[in-house]
Formats: C-alpha cells, sequence, structure tokens
C-alpha cells in the first residue's frame, strides 16, 4: 500500500509525522491496533486512518480542512502517529517487541522524553489528545499509567513527564474493547504460543493485566481530570476478509467488541455505521470520527484563548494596581497646597 502525498517523516524508532504543525497549538497522537493484515506492518500506522476506499491518510487531509472552516486564524495542530510490532503471530525472536512495559517505556522515551508534545518553539506546553484504535486504546491507558509511575519514581528530567500529564486533555477510544474481547481471544488461541504476541494477553475476557490496568487508569482519570470518549462500531465484522491466516473461509460475521466493552468508563460515547476497521476509515469530511476530533481540539484551542486571555487581564490589573501604588506614594510626598500658600 502507498500512501498517497510526501514521505512521511519518521522521527525515531516508534513515531511518524503526519502532520508538522510549527508552533503547535495541539498536539495529536495516533496509537493502531491490531494490524488486520500482517502484511500492513510497515504502513499501519498511517493505513490505520485512511479515508475509506482511498489512501488518503484522514488525519493530514480532512482533519485540518475541517479545522480550518471553523475559524479565519488557522489551527496549526501537531500530528504524529506511533508505529510497534502488533502483528498477532510475530517469530519467536521478535516476541519480546510485544511486551507492553517495554512499548510503554519505549513510547515514553520517543514522545514525552523527546519533547515532540510540545511547542518548543516557545517552550512551552500545549493540549494534548491520544487516539487509539482497538489494542491501541488499552496500550494509551498503559502507557499514561507508566509515565504517572516514572513522574513519581524518576528523578531526572521528572519535570518533562510531569508536565505530559498536565498537558493530557482527551483521549478518543476508537472501539477498544476495555473488558476484553472473546473474538480475539479465540484468535489468540489458534497461534502457537512461541508466536503468540504477548500484548494479546492485554485483550483477554477478565483477563488480569486488562483489569489492573482499567482499575488505575479509571482511579488515576478521575482525579486528572481528562476527558474520555468511545467511537464504537455498530456493525458486525467478516473477519476472514481482514485476518485471513488465522480465520476460516465463510466465517460469519461477529462483533469484535461488544458495545458494553467498548464504552466501559468513558465521559461519553457514540456509535458509527461500520465494522471494527472501516470505523476508523470515515468516507467524508463530514464522517463522526473527524467531526468529534476536530471539536475536541476546537475546545482545547478555545479553552487555551481563554486562559491566554484571563492572565493578559490579571496581569494589566496588577500593572495598573502597582502604577497607582507608586502614584499615591508620589503624590504623598508633594508639598500641600497649603505649604505653597505659606
Amino acid at each position: 500500500m502507498e500512501f498517497v502525498g510526501p514521505p512521511l517523516q519518521r522521527l525515531n524508532d516508534h513515531v511518524y509525522l503526519l502532520k508538522q504543525g510549527t508552533n503547535p497549538k495541539v498536539v495529536i497522537v495516533f496509537f493502531h491496533g491490531l494490524l488486520v493484515d500482517e502484511s500492513e506492518k510497515e504502513h499501519a500506522f498511517w493505513s490505520t486512518w485512511r479515508v475509506r476506499g482511498s489512501n488518503d491518510c484522514w488525519p493530514i487531509t480532512l482533519l485540518p480542512t475541517r479545522l480550518n472552516s471553523l475559524t479565519e486564524d488557522p489551527y496549526r495542530i501537531r500530528v504524529l502517529a506511533l508505529s510497534y510490532e502488533s502483528r498477532v503471530s510475530v517469530p519467536e525472536v521478535q516476541i519480546r517487541a510485544t511486551d507492553n512495559h517495554l512499548l510503554s517505556e519505549n513510547f515514553i522515551e520517543s514522545l514525552v522524553m523527546s519533547g515532540l508534545c510540545r511547542n518548543e518553539e516557545l517552550d512551552r506546553d500545549v493540549p494534548i489528545i491520544l487516539v487509539g484504535h482497538d489494542m491501541g486504546g488499552i496500550l494509551i491507558k498503559n502507557f499514561i499509567m507508566e509515565v504517572e509511575r516514572a513522574a513519581v519514581t524518576t528523578r531526572t528530567e521528572q519535570a518533562k513527564l510531569v508536565n505530559f500529564l498536565k498537558s493530557l486533555k482527551a483521549v478518543l477510544f476508537f472501539s477498544t474493547p476495555n473488558n476484553g474481547s472473546d473474538v480475539i481471544e479465540k484468535i489468540a488461541g489458534t497461534i502457537p504460543k512461541e508466536n503468540r504476541s504477548k500484548l494479546l494477553t492485554l485483550m483477554a475476557v477478565l483477563g488480569s493485566k486488562l483489569s489492573r490496568i482499567n482499575s488505575e487508569f479509571k482511579i488515576y482519570r478521575a482525579q486528572s481530570g481528562f476527558q474520555t470518549f468511545a467511537i464504537v462500531a455498530s456493525y458486525q465484522t467478516r473477519l476472514n476478509q481482514y485476518w485471513t491466516s488465522h480465520c476460516q473461509k465463510g466465517s460469519e460475521a461477529v462483533m469484535v467488541v461488544e458495545e458494553g466493552s467498548a464504552t466501559y468508563d468513558v465521559d461519553g460515547y457514540y456509535s458509527v455505521a461500520a465494522d471494527h476497521f472501516q470505523m476508523c476509515q470515515p468516507e467524508a469530511l463530514w464522517s463522526y470520527p473527524v467531526t468529534k476530533l476536530r471539536d475536541e481540539v476546537h475546545r482545547q484551542i478555545s479553552n487555551c484563548r481563554k486562559i491566554a486571555i484571563a492572565e493578559r487581564e490579571k496581569d494589566l490589573e496588577q500593572r495598573y494596581q502597582k502604577l497607582k501604588a507608586v502614584s499615591t506614594e508620589h503624590l504623598a510626598t508633594l508639598p500641600s497646597s497649603s505649604e505653597y500658600s505659606t
């Protein structure tokens, strides 16, 4: 599959730059899920998010267009996408690359310590929005909790970790199996243990790893204040169209992620008329996933502008009070009118 447009820049081992916003106001990071086709290993970071029926990547094209339709002042956004080993079956020598703790450590280095989620031109933190599809949503949760733990235990560059967490404003989950997936669990059972991705254990129904991640994340986000939103697939998926290596021909359509699992512990959700994989592939500019992300970016930029205005007004008021105090003090030293008359 070939990308439509200029070559995408690889910034480090895990991060690709989809859109470079000079002096960005918001940073958006996309996490893809399990690969629908193992041949997509090299391009899942962008092909997951393509316009349906084309090789056009909508975070690069449709999203900026929708954003700029809101205002005459173009919104400057930076769009990043993570790339990592997410095949359901991998060579035995590469199994370690599917360890969720190792991945989170790599994400911390690639995203947080690198400064890619900041406005480096102004040396300023900006709102961050994370977007994940199926397993990518679970990895986002695990990643956030690893950042939080590192922020408590790490002394070197601790400010970067703390500021990243403070800047995190929203997480959008695309068909994320927060309570696991029977379908994925069955697929995992068809793969030899020595080749089975460790990430599949994060999608097991009633799995201990997933339960721990959910519990920690629920407690943390309750005290942190960032928003979570789920986009849910309302259509069943005929898996043999995607995972041809692990599903029998003619297999019946199934719900890969049930609504209850996809909407667990979120502030709101919306169902789209698409299957588990098509839901990441909007058909047009007006499609809901594009609109929802646009609205969230708009909300964060508007909040930043309100805060900036309030800070300027506070600064002006403080300056006025200082000038007033100096003027009053100066007037007190001047001779009174009676002294002039004598």
